[in-house]
């Protein structure tokens, strides 16, 4: 008798243990949509002074877009700068990047921008030319 109300116990503080609130684990969610997301610089010398681009990113859901984490698939493509405070439901962002073809390799440029957010969806932005 005294075991198995041990073990009744001991699985209901577990199951108490183991519940969260639902606002601990998540925040509101959003949908992210990049309006152009992708940026052709054509060709470039690879002796060139490097160029920018910005990317507008709208949020398409009900709750602020929060950007968290951008990062690259290569030192040639550089973060400049974009939008740190939260983006209201219909509201615009932006991301501006950097291309510096001293930084890359010559032919064809494919590069990524990944952009974590707290969106539902991932999405990312592209970076393309070519390097002479």
């Amino acid at each position: 008798m005294k075991k198995s109300l041990f073990i009744l116990i001991l699985c209901l503080l577990t199951f108490v243990g183991c519940q969260h609130k639902k606002s601990d684990l998540t925040e509101p969610k959003t949908s992210i949509q990049l309006i152009d997301s992708v940026w052709s610089f054509g060709q470039i010398q690879s002796s060139s002074h490097a160029i920018s681009f910005t990317f507008q990113v709208k949020n398409t859901g009900q709750a602020p877009l929060v950007l968290r984490d951008l990062t690259t698939t290569c030192g040639c493509v550089k973060l400049k700068s974009y939008t740190h405070s939260p983006i209201p439901p219909n509201g615009l962002g932006y991301i501006s990047v950097k291309f510096d073809p001293k930084k890359s390799a010559k032919g064809f440029v494919n590069k990524k921008v990944e952009i974590h957010s707290n969106a539902f969806n991932f999405v990312e932005a592209t970076v393309t030319g070519y390097v002479e």
